[in-house]
């Protein structure tokens, strides 16, 4: 039987690894059970964000270190720049232990990983991404046993088009949805997540058509985050859900926010996972139990919120994704109490538009 469980370090730089080492040196963490790390440090989360490299390469020497070689068929490593606002610089780790088949009834947090084939630069953005993505989706559904139904959350690593990818497309006289790498996140992340909804059953074939990615806003969904930025040109998958047939005290769940300002969602996920809160902001002893706190969204592209205007979009000095991150940090921390937050912002066809996202994850035996 498997059982999963949830790390959550604070990084003093991008390539603090320290604390994750000293959890492998003792042996409170295997290294060969780790399905997926994520990372949120700081940066401007653009093309030359640098430091999501440094943390990639650290995290890969110390699991080399370890006698485990960190490749995408194993594990996902996801490392995403921009600490707006409050949020912490931290990593979150996720192990899935070989435990005796023994344990108290209940649902448990269930975890899923699997990689697509390659695909070709042409394909992204494409109805092939959209079919690519929804097989993993489904592999990794199987190998954690889960049901459509029992899946809360969806993480994906996208890939983009490097300029190795440009050139090679070039070379072969092939057209590609996007002339740059920077231009290509938005097609890559498009189409994964129509995958998605295609795999959770929350949109049709018909629906996920390739004439509908970036293009049909009312088809989203409501269960998943994707970040671009996979060199490979596979899709990574992490699926989490809630299951009988795991091991465990970790949890996870999940809420749509309609807007930037829907804390009654973030509540909602909260009470989901176990954590009923009492009052504006979850209470301090149950604080310790939370592990994670993940959320994918944009600002509304009509620049308005709630009905009064906003100026993201139209910032000339910070861009409306780095505004995105600051606000978010702020909402979800108010009310999860917790400033170590995962925001990240490009959010086509992932929740509602002008919302977004929301994941929690939790380990209901912590302790203050």
């Amino acid at each position: 039987m498997k059982q999963a469980c949830v790390h959550s370090f604070p990084m003093t730089h991008p390539a603090d690894v320290a604390a994750l080492a000293a959890e492998l040196a003792a042996g409170r963490i295997a290294a060969r059970a780790i399905a997926g790390i994520i990372v949120k440090t700081e940066g401007n989360g653009l093309d030359n964000d640098w430091t999501r490299v440094m943390a990639w390469d650290a995290l890969v020497a110390l699991l080399r270190a370890h006698d485990t070689e960190p490749s995408v068929q194993r594990m996902s490593i996801i490392v995403s720049g921009g600490c707006e606002g409050v949020t912490t610089p931290h990593m979150v780790v996720f192990e899935c232990r070989d435990v005796p088949a023994e344990h108290p009834p209940g649902r448990a947090l269930a975890i899923g990983h699997a990689v697509s084939e390659p695909l070709l630069p042409e394909q992204i953005g494409t109805a092939a991404q959209v079919a690519s993505t929804c097989l993993a989706v489904e592999r990794a559904m199987q190998q954690a046993g889960l049901a459509r139904e029992e899946v809360e959350y969806v993480q994906v690593k996208a890939p983009w088009l490097s300029e190795v990818h440009q050139q090679a497309a070039l070379a072969r006289g092939v057209r590609l949805k996007a002339a740059d790498a920077h231009a290509s996140k938005p097609w890559t992340r498009a189409a994964c997540a129509l995958g998605v909804a295609l795999a959770l059953g929350e949109a049709t074939p018909a629906q996920a058509s390739e004439a509908a990615i970036n293009s049909d806003a009312s088809v989203f969904t409501r269960r998943a985050a994707v970040t671009a930025g996979n060199d490979t040109l596979q899709n990574e998958v992490l699926v989490f859900g809630m299951s009988s047939g795991w091991a465990g005290s970790a949890r996870v769940a999940q809420a749509s926010l309609a807007d930037l300002l829907d804390a009654g969602a973030i509540h909602d996920a909260l009470a989901r996972a176990g954590l009923p809160p009492r009052g504006a902001q979850l209470p301090a002893a149950l604080q310790s139990q939370v592990r994670a706190v993940l959320f994918k969204g944009d600002p509304a592209r009509s620049g308005l919120l709630r009905g009064e205007r906003q100026l993201m979009w139209h910032d000339s000095d910070v861009h409306a994704l780095r505004h995105l991150r600051a606000v978010m940090s702020g909402v979800i921390g108010a009310v999860t109490g917790t400033t170590r937050v995962f925001v990240s912002a490009g959010a086509e066809h992932q929740g509602p538009p002008g919302g977004g996202t929301f994941a929690v994850f939790v380990d209901a035996a912590a302790q203050a």
